[in-house]
C-alpha cells in the first residue's frame, strides 16, 4: 500500500482486504483449412474488492488469438496477438493492453534444419500504464520499455527421424524366482 509522509510518498506491503473474482474462459483450437491452425481464448473477470476504506469493482475482458499457417512443405508463418481491457487491481487502475507478434520460419534438409525471423510487438504497443487511487492522493505511472525485438533463430536437430535399434533384452527373471 502507498501513503504520502511529508514530501515522500512511502510504499509498504499488506494485507487490505478481500477480493471475489467469478470469471469465465473459453478456448477453442482446430484446424480452419488443412494449412491454417486457428488458437482462439477469451477470458471474461467479474473483480470485486473489498478493501479496508473502499470497494472496487470491475469486469475484465482478454483476448487470445493465435494463427499457424502451412504455407508450403518448408515455409510456414505465425501470427498472434493479444488484447486485455481495463480493469481495476485492488487500488489500481490498470489501463488497456495490446500487442501482437509474427514469426516466419524456412526449413532446410528434410526439416532437420529450421530457420525462424520473429518481430515482437510488431507495433510497438507494448507498454505499462495504471493510477493508483488512495484517498490522500493519486498517482498516474506510465512505461514504455523498448518491446519491439527482431530475432533470427536456427536450429539444427541431430538424428530426428532416426530409427532405434532393436534389440531384445534377455533376463533369466532371477528376480521372479527369489520370492
Amino acid at each position: 500500500m502507498y501513503f504520502p509522509e511529508n514530501d515522500a510518498i512511502y510504499h509498504q506491503s499488506q494485507n487490505v482486504g478481500k477480493s471475489k473474482i467469478f470469471g469465465f474462459y473459453y478456448s477453442y483450437g482446430n484446424n480452419i483449412k488443412k494449412w491454417w491452425y486457428i488458437n482462439f481464448g477469451t477470458t471474461f473477470e467479474n473483480q470485486n474488492y473489498f478493501l479496508s476504506e473502499t470497494d472496487f469493482h470491475s469486469n475484465k475482458l482478454s483476448i487470445n488469438i493465435n494463427n499457424d499457417w502451412e504455407i508450403s512443405d518448408t515455409w510456414s508463418v505465425n501470427l498472434s496477438a493479444y488484447y486485455s481491457s481495463p480493469y481495476v487491481y485492488g487500488y489500481i487502475e490498470i489501463e488497456n493492453y495490446f500487442s501482437s507478434n509474427f514469426m516466419l520460419q524456412k526449413s532446410f534438409f528434410n526439416k532437420k534444419l529450421k530457420v525462424r525471423f520473429y518481430i515482437d510487438d510488431i507495433f510497438n504497443s507494448r507498454r505499462d500504464k495504471n493510477k493508483g487511487i488512495y484517498d490522500d492522493f493519486t498517482f498516474d505511472f506510465y512505461q514504455k520499455r523498448k518491446t519491439q525485438t527482431f530475432t533470427l533463430y536456427a536450429v539444427y536437430t541431430i538424428n530426428s527421424n532416426s530409427k532405434a535399434r532393436k534389440k531384445k533384452n534377455k533376463s533369466s527373471n532371477t528376480e521372479k524366482n527369489r520370492l
